[in-house]
């Protein structure tokens, strides 16, 4: 304006984002840092990071201010890659949120998950995702995840996927623990589709969720998990002293469910005094629910007064 004083844009920006998506892998350290280069003075955000890029000069240049940081494996990752990746990772001193996807990478055993033992320095960190999703991954690969995820304890958000890995009733257990362990944990994200187990060892796995006090936020996909239908109230008395959620959203997929246990299962859904969203997914026309099922549901919704959003 005429007779003002002029201020720099650049001066007044205090939050970047930059999606690297679209990104050429081949690009050049130097060309890759240019792009974040302008704005040295805001916090910042990474998108759609690949392991292939020369992400090293990159973190060099923003390691004082990347704050938030999604991060894609790419193909043929190894783990020596993994650990030079999480090494990097652990010099962002103000990170505090990371989503790292490395699934259908055929990691295999546990000590291809030597990296996280490096993510676990991250002393800022509060919101961690990882998918690990058809990794070929046993129970030993939970044991070490577990182990060194539970140096953690700052953590307020975990999302895990470990679906369609063979990690058995031990590596249920271990996670668990795990949960367990993250005391000031309030939003979980857990997909374990296609994951087989016992209903016995199922049943003891969701006591664990008893201890997650401060659990707001909760999304769970059970799907493919070959369980009994009798296991559903048992399940849904144990997410029943999750007396503080607000989000729900629990991922049935093409289990068969009976109406009965349905029923029951509902009938717990109750205890959520201060839900706002729920989110129910399944095939309901495929499920063995019946009318009665879903008329369950609707008495039990109806005592949710706080209920603003439904998905079924």
């Amino acid at each position: 304006e005429e007779g003002g004083t002029a201020v720099d844009e650049e001066e007044q920006l205090r939050s970047f984002r930059l999606t690297l998506e679209d990104m050429p892998l081949a690009m050049p350290a130097k060309e890759l840092v240019g792009q974040v280069s302008p704005w040295d003075n805001a916090t910042t955000e990474l998108t759609g990071l690949s392991l292939r890029m020369p992400y090293a000069a990159l973190f060099g240049r923003l390691k004082h201010r990347l704050e938030k940081l999604t991060a894609i494996a790419g193909d043929n990752v190894t783990p020596s890659g993994l650990t030079a990746f999480a090494k990097q990772c652990v010099n962002l001193a103000k990170l505090s949120s990371l989503n790292l996807d490395i699934s259908e990478q055929n990691i295999g055993p546990s000590s291809s998950l030597a990296f996280v033992k490096h993510l676990a320095a991250l002393a800022s960190l509060t919101s961690l995702d990882i998918n690990l999703k058809d990794n070929s991954m046993d129970s030993t690969s939970l044991v070490r995840l577990s182990k060194d995820l539970k140096r953690l304890g700052q953590l307020t958000h975990l999302g895990l996927n470990v679906s369609a890995n063979e990690i058995g009733a031990k590596g249920f257990f271990e996670l668990g623990s795990l949960l367990r362990s993250l005391k000031k944990l309030q939003s979980l994200s857990l997909h374990m589709s296609g994951c087989p187990i016992d209903s016995h060892a199922m049943c003891i796995f969701f006591q664990y969720f008893m201890h997650l006090s401060q659990l707001t936020k909760l999304d769970l996909n059970i799907s493919a998990l070959q369980m009994e239908p009798t296991l559903l109230p048992a399940i849904g008395k144990c997410l029943a002293s999750l007396v503080k959620l607000t989000h729900l959203t629990v991922d049935f997929g093409n289990e068969e469910l009976s109406t009965p246990d349905f029923v029951r299962f509902c009938e717990h859904l109750a205890a959520f005094v201060k839900l706002e969203h729920l989110a129910l997914v399944a095939d309901f026309s495929d499920i063995g629910v019946e009318a009665d099922g879903l008329v369950a549901l609707g008495r039990t919704l109806k005592r949710l007064k706080l209920l603003r959003s439904l998905s079924i």
